[in-house]
């Protein structure tokens, strides 16, 4: 495997080097290529350069070779991956969210109200019953308008 010091997105090995990590032929990269299961970057001068991702990538087609699949199968097999694993850092981004929201909403509840605080509550016929202090059984009536 690549230099794990290396960021994985940095395109840094060439087509040879790369078919040797993956134990495929040079030809057969340019053919996954070709077919958009990989995206090499390009050197001005039109060499193919892969990062550590691209590899990564490659030894999964390889496997999925192996595994009896044909090219348009390992396309759709990769697309999936590539949006489950989109999907589940959604769901943990959100997830981090709501927790967020959860604390926030148990430090409001710990704030204390001030006195005078009024909840109303809706009467019938367009009428509102004011609780006019929390534990006081007085209620006051009020006629909107």
């Amino acid at each position: 495997m690549p230099d794990e010091s290396v960021a994985p997105t940095r395109a840094v090995f060439g087509i040879g080097v790369v078919a040797n990590l993956t134990g495929t032929g040079v030809q057969n990269l340019r053919a996954y290529e070709k077919a958009g299961l990989v995206h090499p970057q390009r050197t001005d001068g039109g060499t193919r350069l892969y990062s550590s991702a691209d590899v990564a990538r490659l030894q999964r087609i390889t496997l999925l070779l192996d595994a009896g699949l044909n090219l348009a199968g390992i396309a759709m097999v990769l697309t999936l991956e590539d949006d489950n694993e989109r999907l589940r850092k959604q769901v943990a981004d959100q997830a981090r969210e709501i927790d967020d929201l959860k604390r926030q909403i148990a430090l409001h509840r710990r704030i204390p109200r001030p006195s005078g605080v009024h909840r109303f509550l809706p009467a019938k016929k367009g009428r509102l019953l004011r609780d006019v202090q929390a534990g006081r059984s007085h209620t006051a009536v009020m006629t909107l308008p």
